[in-house]
């Protein structure tokens, strides 16, 4: 009973080790540069050395082999025969009793998206230009990233969550679970639909193509939210650290250190912006409507429970990302701004002597508060603050009820269409 006890303090011990410490970032590491960065480390990418020529290859030859996945799903895209589904390897008589493009359509998107991920991070990363990788060997040192040990803490339970359970464990559920598909598909069109055996062959060879497509575009997805998601949360934490010395500061000789940190912070910000930016404009305007065709077909498809379950596991995880996404990027605007509130009482009170030289740097600062958007900007195109991201939600929604009602007037021409005969 003792022994059994002691196992089991060891492993709450470890559980909880595990919580305060950062390592799920090994988890981050080892996913990215699985098939994604041409580096066998974030200290070799750190320290600006040459990339490994094995693994640049690798990562291109991924990029080429989705984009070939996509050319032969627009292939059955485009004829939408039954015949062609079958030559491919696509079991589309089984799991698709309408019009199968609706769904094809879906997946293709999201290989598309997949790959545009995998470019953008294959080529800031021989550019040298993601601050991210920077961010996590900083967190690993002594100096815990220049947090304290309140947003230390609450930095790393999201790291494990986000960082382990969701881009490993999630990604390979979610590979095993399109296995577990496809081949009761096959099997099914094998032993009761009596297809041939070149046909069976053909989605044999598609129940290989399928599942590695998704470990493949899984880890894309997975390894950019989490990396957008975990560092928009570190900076926010640092800028709340600054907020937190500004309102328990008494004395104005201690409000210039917390200020240069805030320059620093912000320095910081802006290198990591580099990629963030591109970034959001992924999110805003190829996942958001990715998201809404994912809904679409979720409610409206007619599929197998397997399928079904499947979809709408991915709806609401889809829905949890994109959300939080743009919410972490709105939040991250105020927490920056938040200094401003206090140097205008600082200005104010007129309890408070400053001289000519300190009211003068208090003024600049205040105007660089507030005619300047410390935030993840779409690209060039906007910053996603509170009322962007208020934007950003009803666009989500109402581009839903659009594209709904869209697809339902192609369907209902498609099936006049077919139903004349000439």
């Amino acid at each position: 009973m003792n022994s059994k006890l002691k196992s089991l303090r060891i492993k709450i011990k470890h559980k909880i080790n595990r919580f305060k410490g950062l390592d799920s970032i090994n988890t981050l590491e080892q996913m990215s540069l699985l098939n994604m960065i041409p580096f066998k480390s974030f200290d070799q990418f750190i320290e600006r050395k040459e990339p490994d020529v094995f693994k640049k290859w690798q990562a291109w030859l991924i990029i080429i082999y989705l984009s070939a996945v996509v050319c032969m799903l627009s292939i059955g895209i485009y004829f939408n025969e039954p015949s062609i589904y079958l030559y491919i390897g696509i079991p589309t008589h089984i799991y698709m009793t309408g019009n199968p493009r609706i769904i094809l359509l879906f997946v293709t998107s999201l290989v598309i998206a997949g790959i545009m991920v995998r470019i953008l991070v294959l080529i800031f990363s021989l550019k040298n230009e993601i601050e991210a990788f920077h961010i996590f060997k900083s967190l690993r040192s002594n100096s815990k990233g220049l947090l304290n040990s309140h947003y230390h803490n609450k930095l790393c339970w999201q790291f494990e969550i986000l960082g382990h359970y969701f881009c490993k464990d999630a990604l390979i559920l979610y590979t095993i679970l399109t296995f577990l598909i496809n081949l009761a598909l096959i099997l099914h069109s094998y032993l009761y639909l009596d297809k041939s055996k070149s046909t069976c062959f053909t989605m044999w060879i598609f129940l290989i193509i399928s599942t590695s497509t998704v470990f493949y575009t899984g880890n894309s997805f997975t390894i950019g939210f989490n990396t957008y998601l975990l560092t928009l949360t570190y900076f926010k934490y640092r800028f709340k650290q600054v907020e937190d010395r500004i309102n328990k500061t008494i004395p104005l000789s201690i409000y210039a250190p917390a200020l240069r940190e805030h320059d620093s912070i912000c320095s910081q910000f802006f290198k990591n912006n580099i990629v963030m930016n591109k970034a959001l404009f992924l999110l805003y305007y190829i996942f958001s409507p990715i998201l809404d065709y994912l809904i679409y077909c979720t409610i409206y498809l007619d599929s197998p429970l397997l399928l079904k379950l499947t979809l709408i596991i991915s709806s609401i995880v889809g829905s949890f990302l994109l959300f939080m996404s743009a919410y972490s990027s709105s939040q991250l605007t105020s927490s920056a701004h938040s200094p401003y509130s206090k140097l205008i009482s600082l200005i104010a009170n007129p309890k408070r002597r400053i001289n000519y030289f300190g009211k003068h740097k208090i003024v600049l600062r205040i105007e660089r508060f507030a005619y300047s958007y410390i935030s993840v900007y779409c690209h060039d195109l906007f910053p996603l603050n509170s009322y962007e991201f208020y934007l950003f939600v009803a666009t989500v929604v109402s581009n839903f009820f659009l594209l709904t009602k869209y697809i339902i007037k192609f369907s209902r021409v498609y099936i006049i269409l077919n139903s004349v005969t000439f």
